[in-house]
């Protein structure tokens, strides 16, 4: 039973990782890479990470979204999401978390309303 313990604990710390890890990836790839610590730490309106009242609401929906999709993917042996029960217990909670995350990030950012996709 220990072993079984173990092992659901790492996949879930997947399933909860993998969409924030999408984020970081995502944005990397949008903005070319090009951070500034000066900018990062600029908390006034006219800095470039502002967003809306300080929250990137892409950067947090992404991975609420991810998460929810990732958990409902998650095949355990202590639990087994509807839609991994659906696929024949397959554990897709990493690669769905990641690409839905991922997806409604850029979406998010890139689409109308968003910021400039920079790409």
């Amino acid at each position: 039973m220990a072993d079984h313990t173990v092992a659901s604990i790492l996949q879930v710390m997947a399933a909860l990782l993998g969409p924030s890890v999408a984020i970081y990836a995502a944005d990397i790839l949008l903005r070319r890479n090009p951070y500034d610590g000066r900018d990062l730490s600029d908390q006034t309106r006219t800095g470039q990470f502002w967003y809306t009242a300080d929250v990137n609401w892409a950067g947090a929906t992404g991975p609420n979204r991810g998460t929810a999709v990732a958990s409902q993917c998650l095949a355990t042996p202590l639990f087994t999401g509807p839609i991994a029960r659906a696929v024949g217990g397959t554990d897709l909670s990493l690669p769905a978390g990641i690409l839905v995350s991922a997806a409604v990030y850029l979406a998010m950012m890139c689409g109308p309303g968003g910021r400039s996709c920079g790409v």
